[in-house]
């Protein structure tokens, strides 16, 4: 159950990461700038969280050998195409639209994503807690 609640944890915490992004995104630079908050380490914050999120789950899932923490690789680009598709139904000029486009969506979110949850999963791999 431990584990369940850590990944459950994780996952909310890479969607309210990608909404605060897509909220930042939408307000533009100048205006977050004003506001207070660097960019630049919003969007380190952006990448990074899949990698602590991957790292936490996979260092305390006691079976399956981390595959929890492997499941955000999926999990992270389906959110990317949920959040496009949001984005297109509420009148959001996309670049990527239809189902085409959650396919492009899909990809790059992927590549996006697999350094940060790969390096997480090997360090949680490596400071895994032995029972």
């Amino acid at each position: 159950m431990r584990i369940f609640k850590f990944w459950l944890i994780g996952l909310a915490l890479v969607v309210i990461f990608f909404a605060l992004g897509k909220i930042l995104d939408s307000i533009g630079g100048y205006q977050v700038e004003r506001i207070g908050l660097n960019t630049k380490y919003i969007s380190i914050t952006l990448w990074l969280i899949p990698l602590i999120v991957t790292f936490m789950v996979t260092r305390y899932s006691s079976r399956w050998a981390g595959l929890p923490g492997l499941s955000y690789l999926m999990l992270i680009p389906v959110i990317a195409v949920i959040f496009n598709w949001i984005d297109e139904l509420c009148g959001v000029a996309v670049d990527f639209s239809g189902l085409s486009g959650a396919l492009v969506i899909f990809k790059i979110a992927f590549v996006y994503s697999l350094i940060p949850v790969l390096v997480g999963f090997m360090l949680g791999i490596a400071f895994k807690e032995r029972s």
